[in-house]
């Protein structure tokens, strides 16, 4: 199942529509895998959000066996949001003129100049919530943040930048710090710092990945 893409989708329409993705697989793991395996959920960034977001749902069918989050955040942290960022304001500014580049449509694909040049400008002007949520900022506080969640539904492995500069460290010191979650730490200001193949971080964050799916996976082989 493809994922509709923000802004013409907003929050609500988007983790249905993971969540129904998820729920597939629970439903039908025959047309995925050979033999049953446990399942985790693992994304990067705004998919590590997501992962998060749904594996506390109440739609979810079934409990992952563990969640991955890649540089990921639960909007724990105040301001860092919905105020300009410092480092797309370092940036070339881009105008408001870049929302009339893509459809209004609900749409799952999309040309990545445009979308990203959208998620710049929203990063400059303090706009990205508004992008993909409207209402009243309790209500995403309560329904699409991780703030009022005591207690996560698997073991989670946080990896991220000391220097993140889209994410910061404190989002993640306090995702692991609510939940406990095994930590991988890189120095450096590189959101995505695995991108590089070539660089031995992401060869040791995938030893890690590795280490946290095979203890989280031996008691059900």
């Amino acid at each position: 199942m493809t994922i509709p893409l923000a802004p013409a989708a907003k929050i609500d329409m988007i983790l249905k529509s993971v969540i129904d993705s998820i729920n597939h697989y629970i439903l039908n793991p025959s047309l995925y895998v050979s033999q049953e395996l446990p399942y985790f959920l693992w994304g990067r960034s705004a998919g590590a959000y997501l992962c998060l977001l749904a594996s506390k749902d109440k739609r979810l069918l079934l409990p992952p066996r563990g969640i991955l989050s890649y540089y990921g955040y639960g909007f724990l942290c105040d301001s860092w949001f919905d105020t300009p960022n410092s480092y797309y304001c370092s940036l070339p500014p881009v105008n408001s003129s870049c929302l009339n580049a893509v459809s209004d449509q609900v749409h799952t694909e999309g040309n990545l100049d445009t979308h990203y040049s959208i998620y710049v400008y929203a990063r400059q002007t303090g706009t990205w919530k508004s992008l993909f949520y409207h209402g009243r900022d309790k209500y995403f506080l309560l329904d699409y943040s991780l703030r009022t969640c005591e207690k996560l539904t698997a073991p989670l492995f946080c990896a991220h930048s000391m220097n993140d500069t889209d994410v910061p460290y404190t989002e993640f010191l306090n995702l692991c710090s609510m939940y406990q979650a095994k930590q991988f730490v890189v120095p450096g200001s590189v959101h995505d710092f695995d991108r590089n193949e070539a660089d031995p971080a992401a060869a040791q964050l995938l030893n890690a990945t590795v280490e946290f799916l095979d203890n989280h996976t031996d008691r059900f082989l």
